[in-house]
């Protein structure tokens, strides 16, 4: 069997999606934005039930009401993950037993984005789940531990950690966004999916400065006590 070798030219013509984050207080329009996408083309994930800020809008929409529904729609949209055990969620045998219940992937093979409506609520939903789980029981006492319940919660969600300067968990790691951009979703995916510029101009290497020859050739104990 050849070195599974990806060719440069292969490389750079895969295509990459985009993974985002909205965030903002109640009501500043976060749903609103599904106005702003190809509705043909977008499957929206409505945990929120409540989608009145889009009323009118022709969408596909999928509704999941438990955590378990929602790591199902997770894995046969996103595919399983090869690194994953038989008997953890997202594994391959998880994606068979979903496809099984579900029919091909294929299905939403004419989606380029899907949206999901919200964190908050998907929080919510997975917490309660982990409330159920062996995790949340005290060995010793066999009541409720909380604090299982929050651990097993922390390795189930993912959190962004990234800040950017104004101190908000957003960064872009395509290059081709600005700090500040209009709230339109869709030319927003467009300017992401743009050719990038060449790496001289749009990256940046700290200059090089050069060494101290008197604190190179300066004797161990001399260091220490200037340190």
């Amino acid at each position: 069997m050849a070195l599974p070798i990806i060719g440069a030219d292969e490389r750079l013509a895969q295509r990459k999606g985009i993974k985002g984050v909205i965030f903002g207080r109640s009501g500043i329009g976060k749903t609103s934005l599904l106005w702003t996408l190809n509705a043909s083309t977008t499957l929206f994930i409505d945990l929120e039930a409540g989608d009145l800020a889009v009323e009118g809008l022709e969408i596909d929409t999928l509704r999941p009401r438990t955590w378990k529904e929602c790591r199902d729609f997770a894995v046969f949209i996103g595919g399983p993950n090869p690194a994953l055990r038989e008997d953890q969620p997202y594994s391959q045998a998880h994606f068979d037993e979903v496809c099984g219940r579900y029919g091909d992937q294929a299905v939403i093979g004419k989606y380029e984005t899907v949206f999901i409506d919200s964190i908050t609520v998907a929080g919510r939903l997975c917490f309660q789940w982990c409330r159920g789980q062996p995790e949340a029981t005290s060995e010793k006492t066999g009541k409720p531990d909380i604090r299982g319940a929050y651990g097993l919660h922390g390795r189930e969600m993912i959190a962004c950690q990234t800040l950017n300067l104004w101190l908000y968990p957003a960064k872009d790691r395509s290059g081709r966004l600005d700090l500040v951009e209009p709230p339109h979703l869709g030319r927003l995916m467009e300017k992401i999916q743009r050719p990038a510029r060449p790496a001289s101009e749009r990256l940046s290497w700290p200059p090089v400065i050069p060494a101290d020859p008197a604190a190179e050739t300066a004797s161990p104990t001399q260091s220490t006590l200037q340190n």
